[in-house]
Protein backbone atom coordinates (compact mmCIF):
# COMPACT_ATOMS: atom_id res chain seq x y z
CA UNK A 1 0.00 0.00 0.00
CA UNK A 2 1.47 3.34 -1.02
CA UNK A 3 1.73 6.03 1.60
CA UNK A 4 0.45 8.68 -0.81
CA UNK A 5 -0.33 9.00 -4.51
CA UNK A 6 2.85 9.13 -6.61
CA UNK A 7 3.49 12.04 -9.00
CA UNK A 8 2.88 9.70 -11.93
CA UNK A 9 -0.47 8.49 -10.63
CA UNK A 10 -1.45 12.10 -9.99
CA UNK A 11 -0.44 12.86 -13.58
CA UNK A 12 -2.55 9.93 -14.78
CA UNK A 13 -5.55 11.17 -12.82
CA UNK A 14 -5.06 14.69 -14.11
CA UNK A 15 -4.64 13.56 -17.71
CA UNK A 16 -7.57 11.15 -17.69
CA UNK A 17 -9.99 13.32 -15.68
CA UNK A 18 -10.98 15.55 -18.61
CA UNK A 19 -11.20 12.57 -20.93
CA UNK A 20 -13.39 10.76 -18.40
CA UNK A 21 -15.68 13.76 -17.98
CA UNK A 22 -16.03 13.94 -21.76
CA UNK A 23 -16.66 10.20 -22.08
CA UNK A 24 -19.06 10.42 -19.11
CA UNK A 25 -21.29 12.60 -21.26
CA UNK A 26 -22.22 9.28 -22.85
CA UNK A 27 -24.22 8.50 -19.70
CA UNK A 28 -26.69 11.41 -19.69
CA UNK A 29 -26.74 11.81 -23.47
CA UNK A 30 -26.92 8.04 -23.95
CA UNK A 31 -29.73 7.64 -21.44
CA UNK A 32 -31.70 10.50 -22.98
CA UNK A 33 -31.08 9.07 -26.44
CA UNK A 34 -31.98 5.52 -25.41
CA UNK A 35 -35.14 6.64 -23.63
CA UNK A 36 -36.16 8.81 -26.58
CA UNK A 37 -35.45 6.18 -29.22
CA UNK A 38 -37.02 3.27 -27.30
CA UNK A 39 -40.24 5.22 -26.91
CA UNK A 40 -40.20 6.78 -30.38
CA UNK A 41 -39.27 3.62 -32.30
CA UNK A 42 -40.72 0.85 -30.15
CA UNK A 43 -39.03 -2.41 -29.19
CA UNK A 44 -38.80 -3.91 -32.71
CA UNK A 45 -37.32 -0.89 -34.51
CA UNK A 46 -35.13 -0.10 -31.52
CA UNK A 47 -33.85 -3.68 -31.60
CA UNK A 48 -33.23 -3.39 -35.38
CA UNK A 49 -31.36 -0.11 -34.94
CA UNK A 50 -29.23 -1.52 -32.15
CA UNK A 51 -28.53 -4.75 -34.05
CA UNK A 52 -27.39 -2.77 -37.10
CA UNK A 53 -25.37 -0.36 -34.99
CA UNK A 54 -23.79 -3.23 -33.08
CA UNK A 55 -22.54 -4.93 -36.23
CA UNK A 56 -21.26 -1.72 -37.83
CA UNK A 57 -19.65 -0.62 -34.57
CA UNK A 58 -17.96 -4.01 -34.31
CA UNK A 59 -16.44 -3.49 -37.76
CA UNK A 60 -15.41 0.09 -36.94
CA UNK A 61 -13.72 -0.78 -33.66
CA UNK A 62 -12.12 -3.85 -35.20
CA UNK A 63 -10.56 -1.69 -37.90
CA UNK A 64 -9.25 0.98 -35.53
CA UNK A 65 -7.94 -1.68 -33.17
CA UNK A 66 -5.46 -2.63 -35.92
CA UNK A 67 -3.27 0.34 -35.00
CA UNK A 68 -4.83 1.85 -31.85
CA UNK A 69 -2.45 0.78 -29.09
CA UNK A 70 0.55 0.67 -31.40
CA UNK A 71 -0.24 4.23 -32.53
CA UNK A 72 -0.29 5.59 -28.99
CA UNK A 73 2.85 3.68 -28.05
CA UNK A 74 4.89 4.83 -31.05
CA UNK A 75 3.72 8.46 -30.94
CA UNK A 76 4.52 8.65 -27.22
CA UNK A 77 8.06 7.36 -27.87
CA UNK A 78 8.95 9.69 -30.77
CA UNK A 79 10.22 13.26 -30.67
CA UNK A 80 8.54 14.24 -33.97
CA UNK A 81 5.00 12.91 -34.30
CA UNK A 82 4.20 14.36 -37.75
CA UNK A 83 5.69 11.65 -40.02
CA UNK A 84 4.06 8.97 -37.84
CA UNK A 85 0.80 10.94 -37.81
CA UNK A 86 0.70 11.22 -41.59
CA UNK A 87 1.22 7.49 -42.00
CA UNK A 88 -1.45 6.75 -39.39
CA UNK A 89 -4.23 8.90 -40.85
CA UNK A 90 -3.48 7.61 -44.34
CA UNK A 91 -3.70 3.98 -43.31
CA UNK A 92 -6.82 4.60 -41.21
CA UNK A 93 -8.50 6.14 -44.25
CA UNK A 94 -7.55 3.17 -46.46
CA UNK A 95 -8.76 0.65 -43.89
CA UNK A 96 -11.96 2.62 -43.31
CA UNK A 97 -12.88 2.65 -47.00
CA UNK A 98 -12.20 -1.09 -47.27
CA UNK A 99 -14.37 -1.78 -44.21
CA UNK A 100 -17.22 0.36 -45.59
CA UNK A 101 -17.22 -1.63 -48.83
CA UNK A 102 -17.22 -4.89 -46.85
CA UNK A 103 -20.19 -3.83 -44.72
CA UNK A 104 -22.10 -2.63 -47.79
CA UNK A 105 -21.66 -6.01 -49.50
CA UNK A 106 -22.38 -8.08 -46.40
CA UNK A 107 -25.59 -6.26 -45.41
CA UNK A 108 -28.00 -8.20 -47.66
CA UNK A 109 -26.70 -11.68 -46.72
CA UNK A 110 -26.91 -10.73 -43.06
CA UNK A 111 -30.52 -9.60 -43.48
CA UNK A 112 -31.37 -12.98 -44.99
CA UNK A 113 -29.48 -14.95 -42.33
CA UNK A 114 -31.01 -13.06 -39.40
CA UNK A 115 -34.45 -12.67 -41.03
CA UNK A 116 -34.56 -8.95 -40.25
CA UNK A 117 -36.28 -6.90 -42.98
CA UNK A 118 -34.78 -3.44 -43.26
CA UNK A 119 -31.34 -4.47 -42.03
CA UNK A 120 -29.69 -4.02 -45.45
CA UNK A 121 -30.81 -0.42 -45.91
CA UNK A 122 -29.80 0.59 -42.40
CA UNK A 123 -26.38 -1.09 -42.44
CA UNK A 124 -25.50 0.34 -45.84
CA UNK A 125 -26.40 3.81 -44.63
CA UNK A 126 -24.27 3.40 -41.51
CA UNK A 127 -21.37 2.11 -43.63
CA UNK A 128 -20.96 5.58 -45.14
CA UNK A 129 -19.66 6.85 -41.81
CA UNK A 130 -16.98 4.20 -41.31
CA UNK A 131 -14.09 6.04 -43.07
CA UNK A 132 -14.92 9.20 -41.11
CA UNK A 133 -14.87 7.20 -37.89
CA UNK A 134 -11.53 5.52 -38.56
CA UNK A 135 -9.79 8.80 -39.47
CA UNK A 136 -11.25 10.49 -36.37
CA UNK A 137 -9.89 7.67 -34.22
CA UNK A 138 -6.44 8.11 -35.79
CA UNK A 139 -6.50 11.75 -34.71
CA UNK A 140 -7.59 10.80 -31.20
CA UNK A 141 -4.75 8.28 -30.88
CA UNK A 142 -2.21 10.86 -32.00
CA UNK A 143 -3.58 13.33 -29.44
CA UNK A 144 -3.27 10.70 -26.70
CA UNK A 145 0.29 9.78 -27.73
CA UNK A 146 1.30 13.45 -27.70
CA UNK A 147 -0.23 13.92 -24.24
CA UNK A 148 -2.77 16.42 -25.64
CA UNK A 149 -5.56 15.05 -23.48
CA UNK A 150 -7.63 18.24 -23.54
CA UNK A 151 -7.98 17.98 -27.31
CA UNK A 152 -9.02 14.37 -27.06
CA UNK A 153 -11.59 15.28 -24.40
CA UNK A 154 -13.00 18.15 -26.47
CA UNK A 155 -13.52 15.91 -29.50
CA UNK A 156 -15.26 13.25 -27.43
CA UNK A 157 -17.53 15.78 -25.73
CA UNK A 158 -18.41 17.30 -29.08
CA UNK A 159 -19.33 13.92 -30.51
CA UNK A 160 -21.71 13.02 -27.69
CA UNK A 161 -23.44 16.40 -27.63
CA UNK A 162 -23.83 16.63 -31.41
CA UNK A 163 -25.07 13.03 -31.53
CA UNK A 164 -27.79 13.76 -29.00
CA UNK A 165 -28.89 16.94 -30.72
CA UNK A 166 -29.01 15.40 -34.20
CA UNK A 167 -30.91 12.31 -33.02
CA UNK A 168 -33.54 14.44 -31.31
CA UNK A 169 -33.94 16.52 -34.47
CA UNK A 170 -33.75 13.83 -37.17
CA UNK A 171 -35.84 11.18 -35.42
CA UNK A 172 -38.16 13.83 -34.02
CA UNK A 173 -39.11 15.02 -37.51
CA UNK A 174 -39.96 11.47 -38.56
CA UNK A 175 -36.80 10.07 -40.15
CA UNK A 176 -37.00 7.03 -37.81
CA UNK A 177 -34.03 4.62 -37.85
CA UNK A 178 -32.47 6.35 -40.88
CA UNK A 179 -32.45 9.61 -38.98
CA UNK A 180 -30.63 7.99 -36.06
CA UNK A 181 -28.00 6.58 -38.44
CA UNK A 182 -27.48 9.98 -40.10
CA UNK A 183 -27.15 11.59 -36.68
CA UNK A 184 -24.34 9.21 -35.70
CA UNK A 185 -22.48 9.98 -38.94
CA UNK A 186 -22.88 13.71 -38.36
CA UNK A 187 -21.56 13.40 -34.81
CA UNK A 188 -18.49 11.49 -36.01
CA UNK A 189 -17.77 14.21 -38.58
CA UNK A 190 -18.02 16.83 -35.82
CA UNK A 191 -15.52 14.84 -33.74
CA UNK A 192 -13.04 14.75 -36.61
CA UNK A 193 -13.32 18.49 -37.22
CA UNK A 194 -12.71 19.23 -33.53
CA UNK A 195 -9.64 16.98 -33.53
CA UNK A 196 -8.19 18.87 -36.49
CA UNK A 197 -8.48 22.10 -34.54
CA UNK A 198 -5.77 20.68 -32.23
CA UNK A 199 -3.61 18.72 -34.67
CA UNK A 200 -3.56 18.81 -38.45
CA UNK A 201 -1.61 15.82 -39.79
CA UNK A 202 -1.22 15.69 -43.55
CA UNK A 203 -2.94 12.97 -45.56
CA UNK A 204 -0.53 13.19 -48.49
CA UNK A 205 2.83 14.32 -47.09
CA UNK A 206 5.83 12.06 -46.41
CA UNK A 207 5.02 9.46 -43.77
CA UNK A 208 7.19 7.44 -41.43
CA UNK A 209 8.05 3.83 -42.36
CA UNK A 210 5.41 1.50 -40.98
CA UNK A 211 7.29 -1.80 -40.92
CA UNK A 212 8.16 -1.69 -37.22
CA UNK A 213 4.72 -0.42 -36.26
CA UNK A 214 2.96 -3.10 -38.32
CA UNK A 215 5.12 -5.83 -36.75
CA UNK A 216 3.97 -4.68 -33.34
CA UNK A 217 0.41 -3.88 -34.40
CA UNK A 218 -0.53 -7.19 -36.04
CA UNK A 219 -0.69 -9.32 -32.86
CA UNK A 220 -2.45 -6.46 -31.07
CA UNK A 221 -4.92 -6.22 -33.94
CA UNK A 222 -5.71 -9.93 -33.84
CA UNK A 223 -6.15 -9.69 -30.09
CA UNK A 224 -8.31 -6.58 -30.46
CA UNK A 225 -10.38 -8.25 -33.16
CA UNK A 226 -10.96 -11.19 -30.86
CA UNK A 227 -12.15 -8.84 -28.11
CA UNK A 228 -14.44 -6.93 -30.50
CA UNK A 229 -16.01 -10.20 -31.70
CA UNK A 230 -16.43 -11.30 -28.10
CA UNK A 231 -18.06 -8.03 -27.01
CA UNK A 232 -20.71 -8.23 -29.75
CA UNK A 233 -21.07 -11.98 -29.94
CA UNK A 234 -23.74 -12.26 -27.24
CA UNK A 235 -26.34 -10.11 -28.99
CA UNK A 236 -25.69 -11.78 -32.35
CA UNK A 237 -25.79 -15.25 -30.76
CA UNK A 238 -29.05 -14.42 -29.02
CA UNK A 239 -30.66 -13.47 -32.34
CA UNK A 240 -29.10 -16.31 -34.35
CA UNK A 241 -30.08 -18.97 -31.78
CA UNK A 242 -33.78 -18.16 -31.77
CA UNK A 243 -34.10 -14.89 -29.88
CA UNK A 244 -36.88 -12.54 -30.92
CA UNK A 245 -36.47 -8.90 -31.96
CA UNK A 246 -38.10 -7.97 -28.66
CA UNK A 247 -35.51 -9.94 -26.69
CA UNK A 248 -32.76 -8.33 -28.78
CA UNK A 249 -34.20 -4.94 -27.84
CA UNK A 250 -34.15 -5.84 -24.14
CA UNK A 251 -30.60 -7.13 -24.41
CA UNK A 252 -29.45 -4.07 -26.33
CA UNK A 253 -30.96 -1.83 -23.67
CA UNK A 254 -29.05 -3.70 -20.96
CA UNK A 255 -25.82 -3.39 -22.97
CA UNK A 256 -26.30 0.36 -23.23
CA UNK A 257 -26.81 0.65 -19.48
CA UNK A 258 -23.76 -1.52 -18.73
CA UNK A 259 -21.45 1.07 -20.30
CA UNK A 260 -20.04 2.78 -17.18
CA UNK A 261 -16.91 0.58 -16.85
CA UNK A 262 -16.25 1.02 -20.56
CA UNK A 263 -16.24 4.79 -20.04
CA UNK A 264 -13.49 4.35 -17.47
CA UNK A 265 -11.57 2.21 -19.97
CA UNK A 266 -11.93 4.76 -22.75
CA UNK A 267 -10.74 7.59 -20.53
CA UNK A 268 -7.87 5.97 -18.66
CA UNK A 269 -6.58 3.44 -21.24
CA UNK A 270 -5.00 5.80 -23.80
CA UNK A 271 -3.60 8.11 -21.10
CA UNK A 272 -2.19 5.17 -19.14
CA UNK A 273 -0.56 3.61 -22.20
CA UNK A 274 0.90 6.94 -23.30
CA UNK A 275 2.43 7.63 -19.86
CA UNK A 276 3.84 4.12 -19.55
CA UNK A 277 5.41 4.44 -23.00
CA UNK A 278 7.10 7.72 -22.15
CA UNK A 279 8.43 6.48 -18.81
CA UNK A 280 9.85 3.28 -20.27
CA UNK A 281 11.36 5.08 -23.28
CA UNK A 282 13.17 7.36 -20.80
CA UNK A 283 14.48 4.38 -18.83
CA UNK A 284 12.31 5.01 -15.76
CA UNK A 285 11.32 1.37 -15.25
CA UNK A 286 10.60 1.70 -11.53
CA UNK A 287 8.38 4.72 -12.14
CA UNK A 288 6.45 2.79 -14.78
CA UNK A 289 6.07 -0.18 -12.41
CA UNK A 290 4.75 2.08 -9.67
CA UNK A 291 2.28 3.70 -12.05
CA UNK A 292 1.09 0.28 -13.25
CA UNK A 293 0.73 -1.04 -9.69
CA UNK A 294 -1.26 1.98 -8.50
CA UNK A 295 -3.51 1.93 -11.56
CA UNK A 296 -4.29 -1.76 -11.14
CA UNK A 297 -5.16 -1.17 -7.51
CA UNK A 298 -7.47 1.72 -8.40
CA UNK A 299 -9.18 -0.42 -11.04
CA UNK A 300 -9.79 -3.25 -8.56
CA UNK A 301 -11.29 -0.78 -6.07
CA UNK A 302 -14.02 0.12 -8.58
CA UNK A 303 -15.69 -3.28 -8.01
CA UNK A 304 -18.47 -1.77 -5.83
CA UNK A 305 -19.74 0.24 -8.83
CA UNK A 306 -21.06 -2.75 -10.85
CA UNK A 307 -22.53 -4.21 -7.66
CA UNK A 308 -24.46 -0.99 -7.05
CA UNK A 309 -25.79 -0.96 -10.60
CA UNK A 310 -26.74 -4.64 -10.37
CA UNK A 311 -28.63 -4.02 -7.14
CA UNK A 312 -30.53 -1.13 -8.73
CA UNK A 313 -31.07 -2.78 -12.13
CA UNK A 314 -34.91 -3.05 -11.94
CA UNK A 315 -35.30 0.64 -11.06
CA UNK A 316 -32.75 1.75 -13.65
CA UNK A 317 -34.36 -0.10 -16.56
CA UNK A 318 -37.88 1.05 -15.68
CA UNK A 319 -36.86 4.66 -15.23
CA UNK A 320 -34.79 4.92 -18.40
CA UNK A 321 -36.65 2.70 -20.85
CA UNK A 322 -40.11 2.31 -19.37
CA UNK A 323 -42.09 -0.76 -18.20
CA UNK A 324 -41.83 -2.47 -21.61
CA UNK A 325 -38.09 -3.00 -20.99
CA UNK A 326 -38.41 -4.37 -17.44
CA UNK A 327 -37.03 -7.82 -18.49
CA UNK A 328 -33.71 -6.11 -19.27
CA UNK A 329 -33.01 -5.76 -15.53
CA UNK A 330 -31.79 -9.35 -15.09
CA UNK A 331 -29.52 -9.04 -18.10
CA UNK A 332 -28.11 -5.73 -16.84
CA UNK A 333 -27.35 -7.16 -13.40
CA UNK A 334 -25.11 -9.76 -15.08
CA UNK A 335 -23.60 -7.77 -17.95
CA UNK A 336 -22.38 -4.98 -15.69
CA UNK A 337 -19.91 -7.40 -14.08
CA UNK A 338 -18.70 -8.57 -17.48
CA UNK A 339 -18.19 -4.95 -18.49
CA UNK A 340 -16.21 -4.35 -15.30
CA UNK A 341 -13.98 -7.33 -16.11
CA UNK A 342 -13.33 -5.88 -19.57
CA UNK A 343 -12.32 -2.59 -17.94
CA UNK A 344 -9.77 -4.41 -15.79
CA UNK A 345 -8.52 -6.16 -18.94
CA UNK A 346 -7.89 -2.76 -20.55
CA UNK A 347 -5.44 -1.91 -17.77
CA UNK A 348 -3.62 -5.23 -17.92
CA UNK A 349 -3.43 -5.12 -21.73
CA UNK A 350 -1.90 -1.64 -21.60
CA UNK A 351 0.79 -2.93 -19.23
CA UNK A 352 1.69 -5.86 -21.46
CA UNK A 353 1.66 -3.62 -24.54
CA UNK A 354 3.94 -1.02 -22.98
CA UNK A 355 6.60 -3.61 -22.13
CA UNK A 356 6.55 -4.99 -25.67
CA UNK A 357 4.68 -8.23 -24.95
CA UNK A 358 2.07 -8.01 -27.68
CA UNK A 359 2.49 -11.76 -28.12
CA UNK A 360 1.12 -12.39 -24.61
CA UNK A 361 -1.85 -10.11 -25.28
CA UNK A 362 -2.62 -12.19 -28.36
CA UNK A 363 -2.25 -15.57 -26.65
CA UNK A 364 -4.50 -14.56 -23.76
CA UNK A 365 -7.21 -13.06 -26.00
CA UNK A 366 -7.61 -15.78 -28.62
CA UNK A 367 -9.48 -18.33 -26.43
CA UNK A 368 -12.27 -15.83 -25.64
CA UNK A 369 -14.34 -16.23 -28.81
CA UNK A 370 -14.27 -20.08 -28.97
CA UNK A 371 -15.08 -20.28 -25.27
CA UNK A 372 -17.96 -17.79 -25.55
CA UNK A 373 -19.30 -19.41 -28.73
CA UNK A 374 -19.51 -22.79 -27.02
CA UNK A 375 -21.15 -21.23 -23.98
CA UNK A 376 -23.76 -19.39 -26.06
CA UNK A 377 -24.53 -22.55 -28.01
CA UNK A 378 -25.14 -24.43 -24.76
CA UNK A 379 -27.04 -21.80 -22.75
CA UNK A 380 -28.81 -19.37 -25.08
CA UNK A 381 -31.41 -21.81 -26.51
CA UNK A 382 -32.66 -22.65 -23.02
CA UNK A 383 -31.97 -19.46 -21.02
CA UNK A 384 -32.28 -16.81 -23.72
CA UNK A 385 -30.89 -13.34 -22.82
CA UNK A 386 -29.93 -14.49 -19.33
CA UNK A 387 -27.81 -17.30 -20.76
CA UNK A 388 -26.03 -14.92 -23.14
CA UNK A 389 -25.24 -12.53 -20.27
CA UNK A 390 -23.97 -15.36 -18.05
CA UNK A 391 -21.60 -16.59 -20.77
CA UNK A 392 -20.26 -13.10 -21.48
CA UNK A 393 -19.63 -12.32 -17.82
CA UNK A 394 -17.94 -15.63 -16.99
CA UNK A 395 -15.73 -15.59 -20.09
CA UNK A 396 -14.63 -11.99 -19.48
CA UNK A 397 -13.83 -12.79 -15.84
CA UNK A 398 -11.72 -15.81 -16.79
CA UNK A 399 -9.84 -13.73 -19.36
CA UNK A 400 -8.93 -10.97 -16.92
CA UNK A 401 -7.87 -13.53 -14.29
CA UNK A 402 -5.47 -15.07 -16.80
CA UNK A 403 -3.95 -11.66 -17.49
CA UNK A 404 -3.62 -11.02 -13.76
CA UNK A 405 -1.59 -14.22 -13.45
CA UNK A 406 0.71 -13.19 -16.30
CA UNK A 407 1.16 -9.66 -14.91
CA UNK A 408 2.10 -11.07 -11.52
CA UNK A 409 4.60 -13.51 -13.03
CA UNK A 410 6.07 -10.92 -15.39
CA UNK A 411 6.21 -7.78 -13.22
CA UNK A 412 4.94 -8.77 -9.76
CA UNK A 413 2.74 -5.69 -9.33
CA UNK A 414 -0.71 -7.03 -8.50
CA UNK A 415 -2.61 -5.43 -5.60
CA UNK A 416 -2.41 -7.32 -2.32
CA UNK A 417 -4.95 -10.05 -1.48
CA UNK A 418 -6.23 -7.73 1.26
CA UNK A 419 -7.12 -5.10 -1.38
CA UNK A 420 -9.03 -7.69 -3.42
CA UNK A 421 -10.89 -8.85 -0.31
CA UNK A 422 -11.81 -5.33 0.79
CA UNK A 423 -13.07 -4.48 -2.70
CA UNK A 424 -15.24 -7.62 -2.81
CA UNK A 425 -16.65 -6.97 0.69
CA UNK A 426 -17.45 -3.35 -0.12
CA UNK A 427 -19.11 -4.47 -3.37
CA UNK A 428 -21.20 -7.09 -1.55
CA UNK A 429 -22.35 -4.60 1.08
CA UNK A 430 -23.15 -1.84 -1.41
CA UNK A 431 -24.93 -4.20 -3.80
CA UNK A 432 -27.03 -5.72 -1.03
CA UNK A 433 -27.94 -2.30 0.31
CA UNK A 434 -29.13 -1.03 -3.07
CA UNK A 435 -31.16 -4.19 -3.67
CA UNK A 436 -32.87 -4.03 -0.26
CA UNK A 437 -33.65 -0.30 -0.41
CA UNK A 438 -35.53 0.42 -3.65
CA UNK A 439 -35.77 4.02 -4.79
CA UNK A 440 -38.38 4.34 -7.53
CA UNK A 441 -38.41 7.20 -9.99
CA UNK A 442 -36.11 10.20 -9.66
CA UNK A 443 -35.08 9.10 -6.14
CA UNK A 444 -32.74 6.72 -7.93
CA UNK A 445 -30.45 9.65 -8.76
CA UNK A 446 -29.98 10.20 -5.02
CA UNK A 447 -29.65 6.52 -4.20
CA UNK A 448 -26.81 5.76 -6.64
CA UNK A 449 -24.37 8.44 -5.40
CA UNK A 450 -25.32 7.66 -1.80
CA UNK A 451 -24.52 3.98 -2.34
CA UNK A 452 -21.22 4.92 -3.99
CA UNK A 453 -20.31 7.08 -0.99
CA UNK A 454 -21.25 4.19 1.30
CA UNK A 455 -18.90 1.86 -0.59
CA UNK A 456 -16.09 4.42 -0.38
CA UNK A 457 -16.60 4.83 3.37
CA UNK A 458 -16.60 1.04 3.73
CA UNK A 459 -13.19 0.89 2.04
CA UNK A 460 -11.92 3.60 4.40
CA UNK A 461 -13.23 1.74 7.47
CA UNK A 462 -11.70 -1.51 6.20
CA UNK A 463 -8.32 0.25 6.26
CA UNK A 464 -7.69 0.18 2.51
CA UNK A 465 -6.34 3.73 2.31
CA UNK A 466 -3.19 4.88 4.07
CA UNK A 467 -2.91 8.04 6.14
CA UNK A 468 -1.03 9.73 3.31
CA UNK A 469 -3.71 8.85 0.77
CA UNK A 470 -6.47 10.15 3.03
CA UNK A 471 -4.53 13.35 3.64
CA UNK A 472 -4.04 13.80 -0.11
CA UNK A 473 -7.77 13.29 -0.67
CA UNK A 474 -8.64 15.85 2.03
CA UNK A 475 -6.31 18.36 0.40
CA UNK A 476 -8.51 18.28 -2.70
CA UNK A 477 -11.48 19.57 -0.69
CA UNK A 478 -11.48 23.39 -0.61
CA UNK A 479 -11.12 24.67 2.92
CA UNK A 480 -13.90 26.87 4.20
CA UNK A 481 -12.66 30.38 4.74
CA UNK A 482 -13.71 31.93 8.05
CA UNK A 483 -13.60 35.74 7.97
CA UNK A 484 -11.27 37.25 10.50
CA UNK A 485 -12.98 39.49 13.06
CA UNK A 486 -11.18 42.37 14.71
Amino acid sequence: MSSSPTPLIRGLLSGSSWVFLAEALAVPTGLITAGFLSRKLGTSDYGLLTLSGTMVAWVEWSVVSVLARASIKFVSETTDWRPVGTALVRWHLILGIAAAVMVWLAAAPLETMLDEPGLTRLMQLMALGIPIFTVAQAHRNILAGKGAYNGRAASVAGRWLVRLGLILVFVGVGLSTSGAALAVIGATLAELLICRCYINPSFFGPGAPMQKLWAFAVPLFIAGLSLRVFEKLDLLALKALGGTSEQAGWYAAAQNLAMLPSLISLSIGPVFLSMLGRELSQGNVEGARGLARDTLRAAVLTLPLPAIIAGSAPEITRLIFGPAFAPAATTLSLLIFGSSAMMLMTVTTCILTSVGRADLVLKLSLPLVPLATLGHYLLVPSLGPTGAAIVTTIAASLAVLSQFVVIQLYWGILPTPATFLRAVLAAALAGTLTALLPAPGPLLFLKLPAATLFALLALVLFGEFSTGELAAARSLIPARRIPFRH
